[in-house]
């Protein structure tokens, strides 16, 4: 899968720049005080499709960080367990810090200590 992130001038008549990114696809973005783009979406780890639900595609999560013109990647995060994991939703806080929220098959999905819940529910199935 290629995916897309397209700036349309004001007016919608032009196209002003465009990237590709490839074995990515953008499940949501979001845009800093500063014009900064965050985008963020589903890394292909395993196979190439157009969903992380098959038996044979596995999938991370990633956030790319983008100049405002879109001509330079200023940085990335990728992340998951050894199941799949998909993004659903991505936000930016006060402070500066993105906050993303998903799903997860993965058993040993990377939590940190303290949390609420990291096994998956009461049955310890990410299912």
């Amino acid at each position: 899968a290629r995916t897309f992130v397209v700036k349309v001038n004001a007016d919608l008549s032009s196209i002003g720049k465009a990237i590709l990114l490839e074995g990515f696809v953008v499940k949501d973005m979001v845009i800093a005080p500063n014009g900064e783009l965050y985008i963020a979406g589903d890394e292909f780890r395993t196979g190439i499709s157009s969903s992380c639900e098959t038996s044979t595609v596995k999938c991370h999560v990633t956030v790319i960080r983008l100049d405002s013109s879109l001509t330079s990647i200023l940085g990335s995060i990728t992340f998951g367990g050894s199941g799949s994991d998909e993004l659903e939703s991505i936000a930016l806080l006060p402070n500066g810090s993105v906050v993303v929220a998903g799903i997860t098959k993965s058993t040993d999905f990377p939590t940190t200590s303290g949390v609420f819940d990291a096994s998956c529910g009461e049955d310890g199935l990410c299912d």
